[in-house]
């Protein structure tokens, strides 16, 4: 019984100190460069984070974003002395992101890195038309569409500027998940503002 009173007093003080700290919260927008062979490069979105204190120094910090449909498209052109064709690639990509982990910051909060894990929805759609003669016809050769999901390792860091409760933050990670044994890196940065409560 004692034991008890002694474990939840003592949850009771640290979560009271944690939160007399403040928590934040924040929107942004992002920016990504993705490692998937075949598919739009660079993307772009919105999300939003919210960091949990623990200690002045160290935060929880959980993370949800949307990255829209990017396109990339290739062409290949044949001609032939009866025939001249070209060939269009359309591949888009968008992507759901869901992430938590540790944040460690200077003590006022400006200066941080970051170890998140979590896992990426990525949804290709590639397109393949055929453009042939002129004036041109147009047929669809292949239309696919799929999805699956990534675990991943996040690592990074950043800077925030404040003028009391709110502030601005720049962060840029690396997003790492692994395809049969290959290492996939994936450049993230986010800007936006952010609110401490």
């Amino acid at each position: 019984m004692k034991f008890r009173i002694f474990a939840l007093a003592a949850i009771v003080i640290v979560a009271t100190h944690g939160f007399a700290q403040r928590f934040e919260a924040g929107v942004f927008g992002g920016f990504g460069r993705t490692d998937l062979p075949g598919i739009a490069k660079y993307t772009a979105g919105i999300g939003g984070r919210v960091d949990l204190p623990l200690h002045k120094y160290f935060r929880v910090e959980m993370e949800g974003g949307y990255d829209f449909r990017a396109p990339k498209f290739d062409l290949t052109q044949v001609n032939s002395t009866t025939n001249a064709s070209v060939t269009l690639t359309e591949a888009r990509l968008k992507a759901v992101r869901a992430n938590g982990g540790l944040k460690i910051q200077s003590h006022g909060g400006s200066y941080f890195f970051f170890l998140k894990g979590g896992g990426d929805v990525f949804m290709p759609d590639v397109k393949v038309k055929s453009i042939n003669g002129f004036p041109p016809t147009i047929t669809l050769i292949s239309d696919q569409s799929t999805s699956f999901t990534k675990g991943v390792f996040y690592p990074g860091g950043g800077i925030s500027f404040y003028a009391g409760p709110i502030g601005i933050r720049l962060d840029v990670g690396d997003e790492i998940f692994w395809i049969n044994g290959d290492t996939h890196n994936n450049l993230r940065i986010n800007l936006g503002p952010v609110f401490k409560f």
